[in-house]
């Protein structure tokens, strides 16, 4: 390290800060290393659960105002509960918990009781906590390395490993000393309860996190020019990252900054009467918040899922998502103008942005945003598990994360920094030097072209403008190259060298995440299921039949087509793919879909079927969606008509048709002028019932019947006998003769269905009003009716019964004896 350095540092009144290069011996630093890294982890520590506590006192305060204010109270099983969580080892065990999970830790629930029991896990780290106690340990390990700083890259990783395994390994042990274990017993019941941060999730994340921490920490405590050097970069290669690097990391933190500010002013918005509560709580659900704007707003999406009881329900969010407001396509346009910014600054800083710069280190941006975008959407991955027992098991699942096409877009407006670093810089600083010279930042100067160069005595980068790769020099002093000074050798070939690794880098995790997404969203086995179901909700059965075949057979399709279901009732709405398990070649998804307003689920399977485009799987449906609407039709039914198909049935039975998801109207084919179809809706949900099938009689029916009677009763009242055969009524005279009948009332007569349960085409003939007739007739006299025949007069009432019997165009009477 030159002497300057030491000058520098002894004029700030810190120590002079040891050479960087080799380091010296390992095992000759192992002791301060370890000792100045245990303190900084411990000052993590200290400073995570002050936050910790600071948090959790503001949340519980604002959840008791708000439960006071609307007059809440605990009792009956609620205070039982609340008994449970309650005391010493409560209040001692949730700033560890908290610091746990801002760790990453997964916390787990055990409940055992006497009448069941039950566990679950939560994954969901508090990203704005995690982020708080991360710059605690930066803070420290800053502290650290100014107090007594590092010999070398090994001592600095030394010394922060020590950090983050003493942090780590605290954190652990004391979640484990202080688990919330409570019992209680009440109604003979004993309930025991433990939850605790503790595990092997802690450990290992929380030392990386602290690790990355703590690294950042002492490598800014370090020069300005010497940080990435004395991480272990090679000189050559950190000349090369650094600019880039530093834009992707500002993209993406500027990204999640603003982001938070929205989620900040429109969640309270959202959460109206409980505003303040959420304002309260706004530590432990921001981070997430901010998150998922970002990955909407980039855009991308995040999924969540809740599956319980046997149902799934699950959702995917992106911009154009109908349950976001109108204007959500709008937050597109943060990370738009955020890469500008982030690409001008970067390319302000630079050097001369007049000059053409290489694109060598164009993979710089990329890469970091890549990777800084999938540690945050994995610390934002939520995962709760649940399972009880009491009367019944029941199994629950809640998850929550980011997809990989959010991914994508980052890596995508990261290269738009590139671009506009090489592009937009210079024309930005020729026409608003001033704005220019403020987005460059305080350490940059205005330079003769427009561009900005080291400010006078700062030690740090001046600009190699040939190639546009960052030249460190030693001195007391910056300068700016010369003009069109060319680079040496060396220069050059790390630039290539990292150039092409880095760019074939970029290139190969956008492949991979590309293949990804492109195989996720348009070639894998949900895509081909909800095509099916797209399909059947569209009413195209022979799209569906294309997809899968529906395995009936080709004389029984009646219901399979396209005008069947053009004429349905309803077909399925709302399609939702609600969980996929791919295993080997095989793939489960579970699927739901709205049908007459009932929400119904269903399994399909799904198998590897080759490759379609080479690289991307090919997924053949084996499960077809395909029911049955299940009819009982009248004895002599022979034709039944569903949603405009006749189908030929034999009546009397039960009748299942092979029918796509739908509701669809049945009716019967009558045939006649006298009987009308009673119209059914029948649905392939309800195929465990029958619907029966009924006909009705016209008023036609009725009219005949009435007329054939009448007929009937005069024809009956031309007979000179007594008690003419067929007819409907009757009378008794003894030897009676010249008998004479006349019609006084005609009776009024009505038609009535026979079956009593499913109908059918019988009907019944009954009386409603009763008919009369009068007689005269020339009868025997004297006591034994041996005398001279006398007239007599008589009446007799008129009553009709019997069945109808109907066949096409004709009605048949078939009258009961009377």
């Amino acid at each position: 390290m030159p002497a300057g350095h030491d000058d520098d540092a002894r004029a700030a009144g810190r120590p002079p800060v040891p050479p960087s290069g080799g380091g010296g011996r390992p095992l000759a630093q192992l002791p301060d290393a370890l000792v100045t890294g245990a303190m900084a982890g411990l000052g993590t520590v200290a400073w995570g659960l002050l936050v910790s506590v600071v948090l959790l006192v503001v949340g519980v305060a604002a959840g008791a105002a708000a439960g006071a204010a609307e007059g809440a109270g605990a009792g009956g099983p609620v205070s039982s509960a609340a008994d449970l969580v309650q005391g010493a080892s409560v209040l001692l065990a949730a700033p560890w918990l908290a610091l746990g999970a801002a760790l990453g830790a997964r916390l787990a629930l055990d409940v055992t009781s006497t009448a069941g029991g039950g566990e679950a896990t939560l994954v969901a780290t508090p990203l704005l906590l995690t982020a708080l106690v991360l710059a605690g340990a930066v803070l420290a390990s800053w502290l650290g390395e100014r107090r007594r700083p590092s010999r070398g890259p090994s001592s600095l990783w030394l010394a922060s490993a020590a950090s983050a395994a003493v942090a780590a390994l605290v954190t652990t042990v004391a979640c484990a000393v202080t688990a919330v274990r409570a019992s209680s017993t009440e109604d003979g019941t004993a309930v025991e309860v433990e939850l605790t941060a503790a595990g092997p999730r802690l450990l290992l994340v929380g030392f990386l996190l602290v690790l990355t921490a703590a690294a950042a920490g002492r490598a800014l405590a370090r020069p300005r020019g010497d940080r990435l050097t004395d991480l272990g970069v090679p000189r050559a290669v950190s000349l090369v990252v650094a600019p880039g690097a530093a834009a992707g990391a500002l993209l993406v933190g500027g990204l999640l900054a603003v982001s938070a500010v929205v989620a900040l002013v429109t969640v309270p918005v959202v959460a109206e009467e409980d505003r303040v509560l959420a304002l309260a709580l706004a530590p432990w659900w921001l981070g997430h918040a901010a998150v998922a704007v970002a990955a909407v707003a980039l855009p991308g999406a995040v999924a969540g899922s809740v599956a319980a009881l046997g149902s799934t329900l699950a959702e995917d969010l992106d911009v154009l998502s109908p349950q976001l407001p109108a204007a959500a396509p709008a937050l597109v346009l943060l990370p738009a103008a955020l890469a500008v910014l982030v690409g001008c600054r970067a390319g302000l800083r630079a050097g001369a942005p007049g000059r053409r710069r290489s694109w060598s280190s164009a993979w710089v941006a990329p890469t970091t945003a890549l990777l800084v975008g999938v540690v945050m959407a994995a610390l934002a991955a939520v995962d709760g598990r649940g399972s009880a027992t009491l009367l019944l098991s029941v199994d629950a699942r809640a998850e929550g994360s980011v997809l990989p096409v959010t991914v994508l877009a980052l890596l995508l407006w990261a290269v738009v920094v590139e671009v506009a670093a090489r592009t937009l810089a210079g024309p930005l600083a020729a026409s608003a030097p001033g704005f220019a010279r403020r987005l460059a930042g305080p350490d940059r100067l205005e330079g003769p072209s427009g561009g900005g160069v080291e400010a006078p005595g700062r030690i740090g980068q001046a600009t190699l403008e040939a190639d546009g790769v960052a030249e460190r020099y030693d001195g007391s002093a910056a300068t700016a190259s010369p003009a069109g000074a060319a680079p040496s050798t060396g220069r050059r070939r790390a630039a290539l060298v990292t150039g092409v690794l880095g760019g074939g880098l970029v290139l190969l995790v956008a492949a991979v995440v590309a293949h990804g997404v492109l195989q996720e969203r348009w070639h894998g086995p949900q895509v081909v299921a909800e095509d099916y179901l797209r399909a059947l909700a569209a009413g195209s059965a022979d799209e569906a039949a294309g997809i899968v075949d529906p395995d009936v057979d080709s004389a029984q399709r009646w219901l399979l087509t396209d005008e069947v279901l053009a004429e349905a009732t309803a077909l399925p709405t709302d399609v939702r793919v609600d969980d996929v398990a791919v295993e080997g070649d095989v793939a489960a998804v579970t699927a739901s879909y709205a049908l007459d307003g009932v929400r119904q689920s269903v399994d399909l399977v799904l198998r590897r079927d080759g490759r379609t485009g080479v690289v991307f799987d090919r997924w053949r449906l084996d499960t077809p969606l395909v029911g049955s609407v299940e009819l009982v039709v009248p004895d002599d039914a022979q034709v039944v008509r569903v949603s405009g198909a006749d189908v030929e049935i034999n009546g009397g039975a039960q009748v299942s048709l092979p029918a796509y998801p739908g509701v669809y109207e049945a009716a019967v084919l009558t045939g006649s002028p006298y009987l009308a179809a009673v119209p059914v809706p029948v649905s392939t949900a309800d195929a465990a019932e029958a619907a029966g099938l009924q006909v009705e009689a016209t008023p036609e029916l009725g009219e005949e019947v009435q007329r054939q009677v009448d007929d009937l009763v005069e024809q009956c009242a031309e007979e000179a006998v007594i008690d003419p055969e067929g007819c409907p009524f009757d009378a008794y005279e003894y030897r009676a003769q010249d008998v004479e009948w006349s019609v006084e009332r005609l009776p009024v007569v009505d038609v009535e269905r026979t079956s009593s349960l499913f109908g059918g085409s019988s009907w019944s003939l009954t009386t409603l009003e009763r008919g009369a007739m009068s007689y005269t007739a020339r009868v025997p006299s004297g006591f034994f009716l041996t005398e001279e025949l006398v007239e007599t007069t008589g009446e007799a009432d008129v009553v009709v019964s019997g069945d109808v019997v109907v066949t096409g165009d004709d009605v048949v009477l078939v009258l009961s004896p009377w």
